[in-house]
């Protein structure tokens, strides 16, 4: 899944997103080119995409990189998840009531995914249960997080 985001001034715009069922990231990102031919990328994400399986000859990260070599990644490590959510409503609404955050009717999955994600009882962690659920939400998250995070002091890590 991945969220595809604008900002405007000082607001984040969610406007589309790219969700598919049992894909890889080559897959993925041939379709991101064939939806956005002519955008200018930068890729914010889940920092385990830079590990490689056993069986991969390159991470995820290495594979974006190769499809769209002009684009910045973003990355940093994974902070506590209850940080990246308190930065995403944050963005929604803060504490003097500004919102800096919107998500469009064509983020199908992302709706769902911020209205539906719930805590696992009793743990600082979402409830992953459905296997369908907080992909878009994690990763609207990994944007919100990297660039408005609830604390600063994490370092970029970049190909």
């Amino acid at each position: 899944a991945w969220v595809l985001v604008q900002i405007i001034g000082r607001n984040k715009y969610a406007f589309d997103e790219i969700y598919v069922r049992n894909t890889n990231t080559p897959a993925m990102c041939r379709l991101l080119r064939e939806k956005c031919p002519n955008m200018r990328f930068i890729f914010y994400g889940d920092y385990s995409g830079t590990y490689r399986e056993t069986s991969a000859t390159l991470s995820d990260w290495e594979i974006i990189h190769q499809a769209f070599p002009d684009a910045e990644q973003r990355l940093r490590p994974d902070p506590p998840v209850k940080d990246r959510v308190a930065a995403v409503n944050a963005q929604f609404q803060n504490a003097q009531g500004e919102r800096r955050a919107f998500v469009t009717k064509e983020c199908k999955n992302l709706i769902i995914d911020l209205e539906t994600n719930v805590w696992k009882e009793g743990k600082a962690e979402i409830d992953k249960s459905n296997l369908m659920r907080t992909h878009c939400a994690e990763g609207f998250g990994y944007f919100i997080n990297y660039e408005y995070p609830i604390r600063r002091g994490a370092e970029l890590r970049s190909y």
